[in-house]
């Protein structure tokens, strides 16, 4: 098992003053640490996905981190395939959801893709 994965975990970010708000990560880090950084781009504009817009709407003091399972692991694809399964189960903010193929996500989006053709927007296809 590789050294740099056994530290894998899943962990959710959710909302004091409404539980039903659940952002579902993967880290190799201590947690501490990666709490900081999420607090440390929420206003910086490079960062706009989901979880930092409802943070924006509320205040970082109504957010915590908490472990939702120990993942050790021997690679990065089985720590973002378990992270895709456990946001399918529980996570109401994630827009992407990790380890999920371009195949996969098409599939699931052919509405969306059909929509932005017609307005001519063409998504190219990435193999």
């Amino acid at each position: 098992m590789s050294d740099k994965y056994k530290n894998g975990k899943i962990h959710t970010i959710i909302c004091k003053t409404d539980d039903t708000l659940i952002y579902v990560g993967s880290t190799i880090q201590p947690f501490f640490k990666r709490w900081y950084e999420y607090k440390s781009k929420i206003y910086d504009e490079k960062y706009n996905g989901s979880l930092y817009q409802k943070i924006q709407e509320t205040n970082i003091e109504d957010w915590y981190i908490e472990l939702y399972e120990d993942f050790p692991t021997e690679r990065k694809e089985l720590l973002h395939k378990r992270e895709g399964e456990v946001i399918r189960e529980i996570g109401t903010i994630n827009q992407q959801i990790a380890g999920r193929t371009r195949k996969e996500w098409r599939e699931v989006n052919k509405e969306k893709i059909k929509e932005k053709e017609k307005n001519g927007v063409k998504l190219i296809k990435i193999n």
